[in-house]
């Protein structure tokens, strides 16, 4: 189940005080075919990033105790006040908002992408999703000129956007680069089976 928690945030841009919920704990019980674990009760990856009303900062709690330079707060005047009409930013945004000032501060493509990637489970089923889905795509593409946390997965989860964006002929050849990529490590063999599904046989739930 997940638990939350009221906090007070000070938004490091603006000085305005923020109200949040922040994550406190959650449990999973299952994963979809785009790798995002599956929770009991509320969504968490709402919980996990917050924006600030007044200007539209917006980051995880730790990032509200940090600083914020002349050029992204000029940045974050353009692209994000003019589009603080509601009460809430909504949860897709929020991590639209967060993917943004990432880039703006020169965090590494891996992580940037992994906010768009959350940005699209949270805009499930909306016009929005594949946008979402192709920003994260583009962002992991970026990610492999460099070092990345695991290539294979990489390159399977850049097929999978692809896939769910309808682009099969996309979608299977990365699917096929996951496959050569994990090669006969046995410790790939889940992962390159799961791309091998995908092409064949494509499943949103990964099967226990």
């Amino acid at each position: 189940m997940t638990t939350m928690m009221p906090k007070r945030l000070k938004c490091p841009n603006c000085g305005a005080s923020v109200q949040a919920h922040v994550l406190m704990s959650t449990n999973f019980h299952g994963m979809t075919t785009d790798l995002r674990r599956l929770t009991t009760g509320a969504d968490p990856w709402q919980y996990m990033v917050h924006s600030c009303q007044k200007c539209g900062f917006t980051g995880s709690e730790p990032e509200f105790t940090g600083n914020v330079s002349r050029e992204v707060a000029a940045l974050i005047a353009e692209r994000m006040l003019p589009h603080l009409r509601d009460e809430t930013v909504p949860t897709d945004t929020r991590w639209e908002f967060a993917a943004m000032i990432a880039e703006w501060r020169k965090a590494d493509p891996e992580t940037i992408a992994q906010m768009y990637h959350n940005a699209a489970w949270c805009a499930a089923s909306t016009e929005r999703e594949q946008y979402f889905r192709r920003r994260a795509a583009d962002w992991l593409e970026q990610s492999l000129e460099g070092k990345v946390s695991d290539r294979s997965v990489v390159l399977y989860l850049i097929g999978e956007h692809y896939r769910r964006c309808g682009e099969k002929a996309v979608a299977d050849t990365w699917f096929d680069a996951a496959i050569a990529e994990a090669g006969n490590d046995p410790k790939q063999e889940r992962l390159k089976a799961l791309a091998l599904q995908q092409k064949a046989n494509p499943q949103d739930m990964i099967s226990s």
